[in-house]
């Protein structure tokens, strides 16, 4: 089995002999979903507003909690915890508001 050997950086692994991949950053299980979208997701929203592309994407094992972090799977009842999803929605929808009245 192949073994992951972290880089010098710290923010990147060696998968096999010369497979390399790169991350942005792992979060502890603990980490509050406002934490995770404030750090990372939140500027994404202004960086797509002003016309820049951006992608988010959860990648780990099965049944690690892609779905539930990113917030696209099915629940039921309200959920008190906000995810990535809905936080996304909302601070969109914000900047097309201030947009709109910064133009009227």
């Amino acid at each position: 089995m192949d073994e992951c050997k972290p880089l010098v950086d710290g923010k990147s692994v060696i998968l096999g002999k010369n497979r390399v991949f790169q991350f942005d950053e792992v979060f502890d299980p603990a980490v509050e979903q406002s934490t995770l979208y404030s750090d990372f997701v939140a500027p994404l929203v202004e960086s797509c507003f002003n016309g820049y592309n951006a992608t988010v994407l959860a990648y780990g094992q099965t049944g690690s909690g892609k779905t539930y972090t990113m917030g696209s799977g099915n629940s039921v009842g309200r959920c008190k915890l906000k995810r990535l999803e809905p936080r996304f929605e909302s601070a969109w929808l914000q900047c097309l508001k201030a947009a709109h009245e910064t133009k009227t």
